[in-house]
């Protein structure tokens, strides 16, 4: 439970001074991935330093790095952002300082495209294996939060519209809805703090909450449901460090619900074609 802890890292991952492991994430006990900067390379004569992708199916007690040739290559002082990724079922993305996002079906073989945040994709949140949203910085000289779309996993992105009412820090999905929830510093105020929810691919936001006095300094969250969830706060002392949602039902009006009871196929069987209708 976090009292003793073991390094599984490879005597050959992350080495030298350019390494900086971005983040990790397991699928589950036995498949895991760990991404960090661009350091060094699988082929010897490979001058240009690669994004350090390395994947475990053991439990990470060995772990294999993916080859050069199944990455793009970064762009000059391109490096990756701590905690900018997102998974949906397979498919997995992290986020960039040049404001380009990898994409991965597999995690094996990559590809990357541009958000248009050019000051860099600070966080990346996917409902769907097609539905996003990347948010950071609109060029690298105003410092703007800007939040872009995309409904094509990741291959193109356009701004939303711009809104205020957003916590800048940290994104996640809201589980079971289409919805998003944004906590951190208050794009609209000043040193103020918030927590927002949409539901519209970021059209529009609703505060939940919002303070002026940095009580809670949330900065990181993490929907379980439409009814609980957990959120990092720095640890000052009058703050634990941890708070949890304890608010309404944030199902919304755009719950996704099954359809397995309206669909109907036929003919049944069939040879060469089926027909799907789909009841409303």
């Amino acid at each position: 439970s976090g009292a003793l802890w073991t390094n599984i890292a490879s005597p050959s991952m992350f080495l030298t001074a350019n390494n900086f492991p971005d983040f990790v994430y397991f699928w589950n006990d036995s498949a895991g991935i760990a991404v960090g900067d661009p350091n060094g390379h699988t082929v010897p004569t490979n001058t240009v330093n690669m994004f350090e992708v390395w994947r475990t199916i053991d439990s990470a007690h060995t772990w294999v790095r993916v080859k050069d040739s199944l990455l793009p290559p970064p762009l000059t002082n391109e490096f990756g952002l701590s905690n900018s990724y997102s998974v949906y079922g397979q498919k997995i993305w992290f986020g960039t300082s040049k404001g380009r996002v990898y994409t991965s079906i597999d995690s094996g073989k990559w590809v990357a495209y541009s958000t248009g945040l050019l000051g860099g994709a600070n966080g990346l949140a996917f409902r769907d294996s097609l539905h996003g949203i990347a948010w950071g910085f609109e060029t690298t000289i105003t410092q703007k939060i800007t939040v872009m779309n995309t409904i094509n996993g990741g291959h193109t992105w356009t701004p939303a519209p711009t809104d205020l009412h957003i916590g800048t820090t940290d994104f996640c999905i809201i589980p079971g809805t289409y919805g998003y929830m944004s906590v951190g510093l208050n794009g609209e105020t000043v040193g103020a703090y918030a927590t927002s929810i949409t539901y519209n691919e970021a059209t529009s936001w609703a505060v939940l909450e919002s303070n002026t006095l940095n009580i809670e300094n949330i900065s990181a969250v993490q929907m379980i449901d439409t009814l609980h969830g957990w959120a990092g706060t720095k640890t000052t002392n009058s703050t634990t460090g941890m708070n949890k949602y304890i608010g309404n039902n944030l199902a919304g009006i755009q719950q996704v619900t099954s359809i397995n009871n309206q669909v109907t196929v036929y003919p049944n069987p069939a040879s060469t074609i089926i027909n799907l209708t789909i009841s409303q």
